[in-house]
């Protein structure tokens, strides 16, 4: 059972770690474009409002309200929604520029923004449980294991002490009765004899 259990764990961590190195042509950066739904100061370069219409692929993306689009790597994160149980198909973004779309050049609200992003790969609460039931499950049998170690070796002790203390009274019965035989048969070679006299 418990070779099983670590079995699976070495397959489940395999398994992990196979999905996370993907191929290198997957984690090349990769530009995306976004909608600006909302202003751009343009003082600060601060963005006053969401990412809306992420592509390629359609994503879910956020920015930190206190950042400042001039920075050269303003940090965005997505998220690609997908029915995976294990990872969130998510990706570490990075700000490249914005600009405004010719056609509404007028319209303070009509901006894009350009990013270049790589795959992360974020558990999901589903595998988090699964590891951590596994390391438990682990765990528990790994103390199971010394647990029972630990009992056999006490009775193994326990039983050696009482045949050791059975050895030592039969030692001491024999010793005894060498003894008493010593004894006795010393008493009968020593017995004084009565002189007999005559009268």
């Amino acid at each position: 059972m418990l070779c099983r259990v670590f079995v699976f764990s070495l397959v489940a961590a395999n398994l992990i770690e196979a999905y996370i190195q993907l191929d290198y042509s997957e984690q090349g950066e990769q530009l995306h474009t976004c909608e600006i739904d909302g202003l751009v100061d343009q003082n600060i370069h601060q963005l006053h409002g969401n990412l809306v219409n992420c592509q390629s692929p359609p994503m879910e993306c956020s920015i930190d309200p206190h950042e400042y689009l001039i920075k050269s790597r303003t940090n965005v994160e997505c998220r690609v929604p997908s029915d995976d149980l294990f990872f969130y198909d998510d990706k570490a973004c990075s700000f490249r520029f914005y600009y405004r779309r010719s056609y509404c050049f007028y319209n303070s609200r009509c901006y894009s923004l350009t990013m270049s992003c790589h795959p992360v790969a974020t558990p999901t609460p589903l595998l988090l449980g699964i590891i951590l039931t596994i390391i438990v499950v682990t765990v528990a049998l790994i103390l199971c294991f010394v647990y029972c170690i630990y009992l056999w070796c006490w009775k193994t002790s326990e039983l050696s002490i009482p045949k050791q203390d059975k050895k030592l009274e039969k030692v001491r019965r024999e010793s005894q009765k060498k003894k008493l035989e010593e004894s006795v048969r010393y008493q009968h070679e020593h017995t004084p004899m009565k002189l007999e006299t005559s009268i």
